[in-house]
């Protein structure tokens, strides 16, 4: 592939296109914010009159707020190649639109990051051992949002998408705790849900902990076995056994994906879906 188009450039954005330029994945690099154009050249952005017609774009990769998903991917739900952050769209109705609109030898991916990390893998094969109890846990309380409830909406898909990775499936969930604080007018709540399937118990914690986190926990009934940290790309168990995969990179395992056309089945409607149809649930109890 030789070009990628990045729309927006908030902060995630900024950091796909300080990959893909470290990794020299293309050749042409085109930005299109709310109401500029431009190119990198010699790790510099120049604007542009016009973006080239995206169908001779190799990829592109839709890094705008959730609220703009729909209008994208409406333009560029023919494309070849389309990589979309999560979440995924705003309502169930933008999903039936967009589902009549997509051709399913279109390969669109939406970015649940953690699911390209070669860990998620080995917690498959650990859920069929001794396992009681789940917590998956993200944090991040240095970021605040604009509106209330944006916060929760933002990161719920990622531990959704572990969720239906490693079960299939949803059972009932249970909001045990909710707390909104406010900064500035900014918002973060901090939030605990549970999931009780047969023999697992899971837990999601968002925003618990003070310091950024993104681990999963394997508990045989109160005793930790071990935990995989996402941000460190490790495993270490309870016999101070580690597995290290920092060598590994998810985005790169994200973009090799559509590279290389290796569709993995969590790149599908029908999971996107399932994720989407949770998170409305989950937001609609927690807003009432």
């Amino acid at each position: 592939m030789k070009s990628i188009l990045i729309i927006g450039f908030g902060k995630w954005a900024r950091k796909i296109l300080y990959f893909v330029q470290k990794n020299n994945l293309f050749k042409d690099i085109y930005i299109k914010t709310r109401s500029q154009n431009y190119i990198v050249i010699n790790n510099h952005l120049k604007k542009i009159n016009n973006l080239p017609k995206y169908q001779n774009i190799d990829l592109v990769h839709v890094c705008s707020p959730v609220s703009t998903h729909y209008k994208y991917l409406k333009i560029f739900s023919g494309h070849k190649n389309l990589i979309i952050e999560k979440p995924f769209l705003k309502n169930y109705n933008q999903f039936l639109l967009i589902k009549k609109k997509i051709s399913n030898k279109k390969c669109i991916a939406v970015n649940y990051i953690d699911l390209y990390n070669p860990l998620i893998n080995f917690l498959k094969k650990k859920i069929k051992s001794k396992c009681s109890k789940i917590i998956i846990e993200y944090s991040d309380t240095s970021s605040f949002f604009k509106k209330k409830y944006l916060c929760t909406e933002d990161w719920l898909e990622h531990p959704l998408s572990i969720i239906l990775f490693l079960f299939k499936k949803f059972t009932k969930f249970k909001i045990i705790n909710q707390i909104s604080l406010v900064k500035k007018k900014k918002y973060l709540e901090k939030i605990e849900i549970v999931y009780a399937f047969k023999k697992i118990q899971i837990i999601i914690k968002i925003n618990i902990k003070s310091k950024k986190t993104r681990k999963v926990y394997f508990y045989d009934k109160k005793k930790l076995n071990f935990f995989a940290d996402f941000r460190s790309n490790k495993v270490i168990s309870n016999k101070k056994i580690t597995i290290d995969n920092s060598n590994s990179n998810s985005l790169l395992n994200l973009y090799n994906s559509i590279i290389f056309k290796k569709k993995n089945y969590f790149q599908s409607m029908v999971f996107y879906k399932k994720i989407l149809k949770e998170r409305i649930s989950v937001m609609e109890q927690l807003q009432k």
